[in-house]
């Protein structure tokens, strides 16, 4: 009788280990991930985790309490101190990595059998009195929480993407003054000069197709000047005043307008060129559909609708 006892202690401890190290992860997708994936068992475990989890501790407990009876029975109050001293190393055993991923294993091979018997079974959930998980998706509690996570998603987005979500964030809230080309760095043209070859090669030589043109000591701009249709040979050889050649109808914007405007503005009127006007209505800069481009999507696209 003695021996049965024993092999019965032995046995509850070794029963313990494996119960104790078998420990159910929830996944790390989102609610939202798992349906679009369409994965119903992974959306299957994590609705009856919780009750899974519970049974785990009152499979625990019990065995704990079979161990203390057996253990006073076989040693009298010893037994009790045998049950502490096992409950400690159960935890410390448990967590060896071979213990955990042999108790995995089988834990994976009765999970179905076991998932069907929670389904199947709505008394025993009641009886576990479990609460249940409510699935949800993560909560996003602000922008730069937003944004943090899109950094950490190389896996799913590519550099582009990512660089389109981190600056879509906060461009329709920028102003027209953060993108500008201050005129002083801008290559302007006097609407009385002569458009000869030597003058149109020096501005194609630029990079730039279309430039400002001022007249008056004030430098007022009053017109733009697109050079794409003069650098041909026959149109050089008779040279024309800017003012003869430019597009009048100029388009400016105040400095505190937002790119969502100006880019709207832009598009109804097909221009590629905004002048920007400060606080007295003068010119102090100018914005392209470049600008706009490079703001949203990243220098390297912006300079391509140059």
């Amino acid at each position: 009788m003695t021996t049965l006892l024993l092999i019965l202690w032995v046995f509850t401890a070794v029963f313990l280990v494996f119960v104790i190290a078998c420990m159910p992860q929830r996944t790390r997708h989102s609610w939202f991930e798992l349906k679009r994936r369409g994965d119903k068992v992974a959306m299957r475990r994590e609705k009856f985790l919780d009750d899974i989890l519970a049974m785990r501790r009152i499979i625990s407990g019990i065995l704990l309490v079979v161990a203390v009876i057996v253990g006073m029975v076989l040693w009298q109050v010893a037994g009790v101190v045998a049950a502490v001293v096992l409950w400690i190393c159960v935890n410390r055993i448990a967590s060896w990595r071979p213990i955990r991923s042999f108790s995995m294993r089988g834990y994976e091979s009765i999970e179905p059998r076991l998932l069907s018997l929670l389904e199947n079974t709505p008394i025993l959930q009641r009886l576990i009195n479990e609460e249940k998980f409510v699935p949800h998706d993560q909560r996003i509690e602000s922008i730069e929480h937003l944004l943090h996570l899109v950094d950490g998603a190389s896996h799913a987005l590519t550099e582009d993407q990512r660089t389109l979500i981190r600056q879509g964030m906060y461009w329709h809230t920028a102003k027209v003054e953060t993108i500008m080309t201050d005129i002083k760095n801008v290559t302007c043209v006097k609407h009385n000069e002569l458009l000869g070859p030597l003058v149109l090669d020096d501005l194609h030589r630029t990079g730039f197709y279309r430039f400002p043109v001022t007249k008056g000591a004030s430098g007022d701009v009053v017109g733009i000047l697109d050079i794409t249709d003069l650098l041909d040979v026959s149109i050089q050889k008779s040279s024309k005043t800017v003012e003869a050649t430019m597009a009048s109808d100029v388009l400016r914007i105040e400095l505190d307008e937002t790119l969502p405007a100006a880019l709207q503005l832009l598009q109804k009127s097909r221009h590629h060129m905004l002048i920007v006007l400060n606080k007295d209505g003068n010119a102090t800069g100018i914005v392209t559909l470049a600008d706009i481009a490079s703001s949203l999507f990243g220098k390297n696209r912006g300079e391509m609708v140059k």
